[in-house]
């Protein structure tokens, strides 16, 4: 039996009331409709667009929204040095949101190894000679990006490379106890009760988070070496002399005016300046360079020129006679 008999709902009053019931429940579905859409966006974006909460992203229509969405997706969890060893950016970017609200930034700032004006052809040659540069060039010298598909990705490298491993008819969770005993075993570490909980957080800084660190020749290495080689180049970069230059720079703790001011140079910004394959000049410039040289460069990419002799206490008795070695030192040189 209905609430309202139908006599009732024939009055003028009752369908008043009815139809604002209707128009009720019609306003509280359409409100509905936008944190429905702002979800289902949200969803699909990164650190790029996280916050703006858009009910139609504009990365959809537009395609250097899509390139800045994708820098961030590459290098978000990378120090911004990095980034910015790779482009020539303007003086008053310091950090990753610098370019969100810039225009034009395709072809004004942000082009690596000239790919974005290339097309078609000529930009598949550019990705396959990047490939080929990638695969030859020792994955001990590479930087993996994309740390949010990475970590996953690494997970699951050492998922099958130790399942492969586990004997007998086991399934689930007993075969994944057994694939880590077996870890367990070869690396003389100890157990992992998931390879979710395993993470390659000291590896992924090889080889330069330690002056005079050389790589162990462990199981744990070894295992980290063969992932980045099973990764496509596209989500690798080479090490560069630069980064490590900037990174030391900027841990200087002096702005680019106090730099400016000592060398007698005119540079914009910090991520400017170029790193010099030979001792500088000026004197202030070349105490700081020789200081990198002695205190910030790994050893063990140092290498006296022939005839020189006396071992690393030469290092130190002339350091500026030294040649660098075992990566880039810049990025779209080596490409």
């Amino acid at each position: 039996m209905p609430l309202i008999p139908t006599v009732g709902q024939k009055s003028i009053s009752m369908r008043f009331i009815i139809g604002a019931i209707y128009l009720i429940l019609t306003l509280g579905a359409i409100t509905m409709v936008y944190p429905l859409l702002v979800t289902v966006t949200a969803a699909m974006s990164n650190a790029y667009d996280y916050e703006e909460f858009n009910v139609f992203p504009a990365y959809v229509l537009n395609r250097e929204e899509r390139y800045k969405k994708f820098l961030i997706e590459k290098y978000f969890d990378r120090p911004f040095n990095l980034f910015a060893s790779n482009y020539d950016l303007p003086s008053e970017w310091n950090a990753y949101w610098d370019f969100r609200q810039r225009e034009n930034v395709m072809q004004n700032q942000l082009s690596i190894y000239g790919t974005e004006g290339a097309k078609g052809e000529q930009l598949k040659t550019i990705a396959a000679d990047y490939d080929a540069f990638m695969k030859q060039f020792s994955p001990e010298w590479q930087i993996v990006l994309f740390q949010r598909l990475s970590q996953p990705a690494q997970r699951d490298f050492l998922r099958q490379r130790y399942d492969s491993r586990v004997t007998g008819n086991l399934h689930g969770k007993e075969q994944e106890a057994a694939a880590l005993d077996i870890m367990a075993e070869d690396t003389g570490e100890g157990k992992f009760t998931s390879f979710e909980y395993i993470t390659y957080d000291v590896e992924k800084n090889f080889p330069f988070h330690a002056q005079r660190w050389f790589p162990e020749d462990v199981v744990r290495y070894h295992n980290y070496i063969d992932f980045v080689k099973s990764l496509p180049s596209t989500w690798k970069m080479p090490q560069t002399a630069k980064y490590l230059w900037l990174t030391y720079l900027l841990d200087s703790g002096k702005s680019i005016d106090q730099l400016n001011a000592g060398w007698g140079t005119n540079y914009e910004s910090i991520y400017s300046v170029p790193f010099p394959l030979k001792p500088p000049v000026d004197a202030e410039f070349r105490q700081m360079w020789t200081e990198y040289v002695r205190e910030r460069w790994p050893l063990r990419l140092i290498e006296l020129p022939p005839g020189e002799g006396g071992g690393v206490s030469q290092l130190y008795q002339s350091p500026v006679r030294i040649h660098l070695w075992g990566c880039c030192p810049d990025s779209r040189v080596c490409a």
